[in-house]
């Protein structure tokens, strides 16, 4: 009888053993050194079953916000609990989203940039540009409120827009292979972007005027899209073509990356009570993974 029972009971672990490694296996692979991640920590999925996703934002409170491409398209939230609900359904295809120094949302959406306010109203920040921008795709702010967003424009050569707390807007880049993932230093005065068509990085130097100049190659991956940086400076991009998340030391080294078993990657942020959390989005879902090493705030 014990032996059967001791049978039984490792029948039963090795199922759960089996179980958990092929929920591991389809969920996604992480590819980093020890003194990013735990040896024990896995992809987990934070909701499922959904669209395309991009832009994941997390306030102050550890609410997260993405955005799911569709008819409308949403904005999602979801408490630190897990609880998710519909954030926004709108017609104007919310893309890039933000979170600025009054934590606040910020969203790049078709012809316009919006801020959703505390009671819930939005402030539109610019809109209608000239006339030749059928999309934003992503934004980085500063605290004093100034920001950088994409204009990809499929299939053509797209924009990099800066627009100032005032205002004010200016082209400070042109004739680019799909512009999308961008990323501001300002204590560095520094500003990454993943050049989508061109499988490339771009590191620039930011002027006081907003302008960007001296672009150097940075690194060379896998259609880059959205990125965001750690407090060690450690770039984290995501390979769309590749559906993983790349880090890069601030020398351009590829030390690893984080695998997701979906069609592609779109974009990632860190969130959660230590800011260690770091949320992926992408087609079909939301996913998240603990690192040891907690992400910078930029505002």
């Amino acid at each position: 009888m014990r032996l059967r029972t001791n049978l039984t009971l490792q029948l039963i672990m090795w199922g759960a053993l089996l179980l958990t490694s092929a929920m591991v296996a389809q969920t996604g692979l992480v590819r980093l050194p020890a003194d990013f991640v735990a040896t024990n920590a896995v992809i987990e999925p934070v909701m499922l079953g959904l669209g395309y996703t991009e832009g994941p934002a997390i306030d102050a409170v550890g609410n997260l916000y993405f955005s799911e491409f569709g008819q409308p398209h949403k904005i999602w939230k979801v408490t630190p609990n897990g609880k998710a609900e519909v954030f926004r359904s709108d017609s104007h295809d919310s893309n890039g989203l933000a979170i600025d120094s009054k934590d606040r949302l910020v969203i790049t959406q078709r012809g316009r940039i919006v801020r959703v306010e505390k009671d819930g109203r939005e402030t539109v920040l610019a809109k209608d540009y000239d006339d030749l921008i059928p999309e934003t795709n992503d934004l980085t702010l500063n605290t004093n409120g100034d920001l950088y967003f994409t204009n990809p424009v499929m299939g053509g050569l797209g924009r990099v827009f800066y627009l100032k707390s005032d205002g004010t807007l200016k082209v400070v880049l042109s004739g680019l292979k799909h512009p999308n993932g961008i990323k501001w230093v300002p204590e560095k005065s520094m500003l990454y972007l993943g050049v989508y068509a061109d499988d490339k990085i771009l590191k620039y130097e930011v002027q006081p005027d907003g302008s960007l100049v001296n672009p150097q190659l940075f690194a060379e991956l896998a259609r880059p899209d959205g990125m965001t940086m750690d407090v060690q400076a450690h770039l984290y991009v995501a390979s769309h073509r590749d559906h993983t998340v790349k880090v890069y030391n601030s020398s351009g080294e590829n030390l690893g990356q984080i695998v997701i078993n979906a069609r592609n990657v779109s974009n990632c942020a860190f969130g959660g009570p230590d800011n260690k959390t770091l949320y992926i989005t992408g087609d079909g879902g939301v996913w998240r993974i603990g690192l040891k090493i907690a992400g910078r705030r930029y505002l």
